[in-house]
């Protein structure tokens, strides 16, 4: 079995009041040929590349909002749409408020949210593009 031994060096730097810790890990074969120079070169390395990490971070990728009040689902329609929606005689339509009402709050992504807003699209009770605009709340 080969020798598995390593020598672990210790560092600690701070930058802004916060203090990174870590260390590198070397052979003893690897450890006895570097000088003081390389490992403090080492150590600069990740110390860098934290520093880059905690003052530049990635950007967050915002997930689309999915799920709404009934209230906040509300507001993705205009006055002009809701009371086309209300007015309809149309026994989908009706069942549609009727799940409305029941729910606690929409998902966009729901089947049935989704087959009742293109509902209300092909009727004609929302404009054309609009279902689309509504089930990912960029109106």
């Amino acid at each position: 079995m080969p020798d598995q031994t390593k020598i672990q060096v210790n560092f600690s730097r701070e930058h802004n009041g916060i203090t990174y810790s870590d260390s590198l890990y070397y052979s003893p074969d690897e450890y006895g040929e570097l000088t003081q120079d390389a490992i403090t070169a080492a150590e600069d390395e990740r110390f860098n590349n934290w520093v880059a990490a905690i003052t530049n971070p990635p950007p967050v990728q915002l997930l689309p909002q999915t799920v709404f009040s009934k209230y906040q689902f509300l507001t993705l329609f205009t006055q002009t749409e809701l009371g086309a929606i209300l007015n309809s005689t149309d026994a989908g339509v009706k069942n549609f408020v009727f799940m409305f009402q029941a729910a606690e709050e929409i998902d966009t992504t729901d089947p049935n949210t989704v087959a009742g807003v293109n509902m209300l699209e092909s009727l004609g009770l929302i404009e054309a593009g609009r279902a689309a605009q509504i089930l990912t709340g960029t109106v």
